[in-house]
């Protein structure tokens, strides 16, 4: 019984762990089709070996996954940076073999103004995930810390004062965003993901004496 329930605690900590560990990985939500609705990714970033994004284990990222949706939309997520670091934006998985849509990326500031745009780029561009050109990729260098919006739509489409204006993603329309913002915070591991790592090494310990 003991043991039974060793184990059954040991299953959880490690699930604990593992959400840990996939921090940096989000969902997209619906309702996050304005600036003033934007999906807050600051708590996501993370540090870590990922195919898919440059320097993924020196510069913090967020990776967000958006999938079918019930209809066509455009989609805002939110992040900060500082004063003098630059940020990259790449779309993944965008447009691949088959495509869903062709996407553009619009970048803005808190208040609506537009900083950078862009639709196609090259496949080098980022790291894996695009096999097409039409996938996009943005590289901006921030002249003031603050509270910034990158916006996901589909060509043709483009940022005005306010938000962006043009084709909606389809709503079959998927794709993957990585964000990626030098010296961004990265969040503490909880106190349970610690416990968690301190349990398994005891076990571990234990078990390689036995």
């Amino acid at each position: 019984m003991y043991m039974k329930n060793f184990k059954a605690i040991i299953a959880g900590l490690v699930l604990s762990v593992s959400s840990f560990a996939n921090a940096g990985l989000i969902s997209d939500i619906t309702g996050n089709g304005s600036i003033a609705n934007a999906l807050d990714i600051d708590g996501a970033f993370s540090l870590g070996a990922n195919i898919d994004i440059a320097n993924s284990e020196i510069t913090p990222w967020a990776s967000i996954s958006s999938g079918v949706e019930s209809a066509a939309r455009y989609d805002y997520y939110s992040f900060t940076a500082m004063a003098g670091m630059n940020g990259i934006f790449d779309i993944d998985y965008g447009r691949n073999a088959g495509g869903s849509f062709d996407p553009e990326i619009v970048l803005f500031d808190l208040s609506g103004t537009v900083l950078a745009e862009d639709d196609d780029s090259s496949t080098s561009d980022g790291a894996a995930g695009s096999v097409h050109g039409y996938d996009s990729f943005l590289s901006h260098n921030f002249a003031a810390s603050g509270t910034y919006i990158i916006g996901v739509c589909q060509f043709s489409c483009g940022g005005q004062q306010g938000g962006m204006t043009g084709n909606l993603i389809p709503a079959a329309g998927t794709y993957q965003l990585q964000v990626s913002i030098e010296n961004h915070d990265i969040p503490e591991p909880s106190t349970i993901a610690i416990l968690a790592l301190g349990i398994m090494g005891l076990t571990a310990r234990k078990l390689k004496k036995q």
